[in-house]
């Protein structure tokens, strides 16, 4: 009987390859993820694509979500509370990010604002 390692490993490697894959497919995933790494402040935590063309978004539960909400709005952000996806009280908070339908430079204009956003409403 084979060693269990190398099954280990080939799943590691298929796992790499869909990755790969899926970047090659969705390229906003890798500039959306880049996009996070250097604008959200510290305590911003987000979820990386499984599959599909969003990632979830949480917020340190200092931020007040609806206020959040307000200032995008007005600024032309618009995002839709994590709640509705529970039947109960959210372990989210915080929402989801479409990546994939927008040009890069919208993502990324869209997320400084964010970003900015949740710095002044951290302090």
């Amino acid at each position: 009987m084979a060693p269990a390692v190398p099954v280990v490993q080939f799943r590691l490697s298929l796992r790499s390859a869909d990755r790969r894959r899926y970047e090659w497919v969705c390229p906003g995933s890798a500039a959306c993820l880049a996009a996070l790494d250097e604008l959200m402040p510290d305590g911003v935590r987000w979820t990386h694509p499984g599959g599909g063309p969003t990632l979830w978004l949480e917020l340190p539960r200092s931020v007040d979500y609806a206020a959040l909400e307000a200032h995008l709005a007005r600024r032309g952000i618009h995002v839709s509370n994590a709640s509705a996806a529970y039947i109960d009280e959210p372990h989210l908070h915080g929402f989801r990010i479409a990546y994939a339908y927008f040009p890069e430079d919208q993502l990324r204009s869209a997320l400084t604002i964010l970003g900015d956003a949740i710095r002044a409403l951290m302090r």
